[in-house]
């Protein structure tokens, strides 16, 4: 789960994403991060089987004030920049399973979570 952590982390943070620069967090920014940001995270559902396989899912989650610049960072995650990741990473695999933006009245901001499973 590390190596795969590493992988997420490093291959959004140099994915150059509009407006994201580093700002790139796993589960949770610190606090006061500038938006907008990203965070990750990363589930295990299915154990280990025979032959080393395993599925893991991740939640990439993007912060931004605007609704437009949120769906635009969530379009180029999708299309760019976890295919980048997956091919670079090849003993993973990733496929999108879902993508949902939301809107938090608390802290006035959307939040875009896209759902990637990866088999390694």
């Amino acid at each position: 789960m590390k190596e795969l952590s590493n992988v997420i982390f490093e291959g959004l943070k140099s994915a150059n994403i509009k407006n994201i620069g580093k700002r790139v967090y796993p589960i949770v920014a610190s606090k006061g991060a500038k938006f907008p940001f990203i965070t990750y995270h990363i589930k295990i559902l299915k154990p280990e089987t025979k032959d080393r396989a395993r599925d893991y899912y991740v939640d990439v989650v993007v912060y931004e004030e605007d609704y437009k610049e949120t769906v635009e960072m969530m379009d180029e995650i999708i299309n760019d920049v976890m295919p980048d990741i997956s091919h670079n990473a090849k003993e993973y695999r990733f496929s999108l399973v879902s993508a949902d933006v939301k809107f938090s009245d608390k802290d006035n901001v959307f939040f875009g979570i896209i759902t990637f499973k990866i088999v390694k």
